[in-house]
């Protein structure tokens, strides 16, 4: 849709605790627009990167998570469901009540656990800036077509439905 407006698709790279210089050289090999950061990295790496960056928390109550909700509130991040030793992606459900007192204190991401059946009630709680899926589209492993074109259908209605 981006290209059809005469606008370019933004590229995201998606990361799981590698350095700044890694993450920077693929960013120039490719041309990122942006960085998601998913695994366990320090706030300090956000600042050693030139480009915008979006943080994956997984609500845990750590000092880690701590400190990158002490980051200013512009800055948006991923909110992703508490499985220890996952980085996404395990199809559990993220919790929707602190994900929406966040939401009204900054740009923020939904993940954990939706899917086209639940993605609507998920927006109406929490408001999010965005909805991430990644498993809640699958079927036997694999992405379903059916389903993204579900989910993508159940979101933009939950949208409008913020708008009346």
């Amino acid at each position: 849709r981006a290209s059809e407006q005469g606008q370019r698709v933004q590229v995201v790279g998606l990361f799981v605790n590698e350095s700044a210089a890694a993450i920077s050289a693929v960013a120039e090999q490719v041309g990122l627009d942006s960085v998601q950061l998913s695994g366990d990295e320090p706030p300090a790496l956000a600042d050693a990167l030139a480009l915008p960056v979006i943080k994956a928390i997984r609500l845990d109550g750590s000092a880690a998570e701590e400190a990158w909700l002490d980051r200013p509130t512009d800055r948006p991040l991923l909110l992703d469901a508490h499985v220890p030793g996952a980085y996404g992606g395990t199809g559990q459900r993220a919790d929707w009540a602190r994900a929406a007192l966040l939401a009204r204190q900054r740009p923020l991401l939904l993940a954990g656990g939706l899917s086209p059946e639940n993605v609507a009630a998920a927006i109406a709680q929490v408001r999010p800036w965005g909805v991430d899926v990644s498993s809640g589209v699958e079927v036997d492993g694999h992405k379903d077509v059916g389903r993204m074109r579900a989910f993508i259908a159940n979101a933009r209605a939950a949208q409008a439905q913020l708008m009346v």
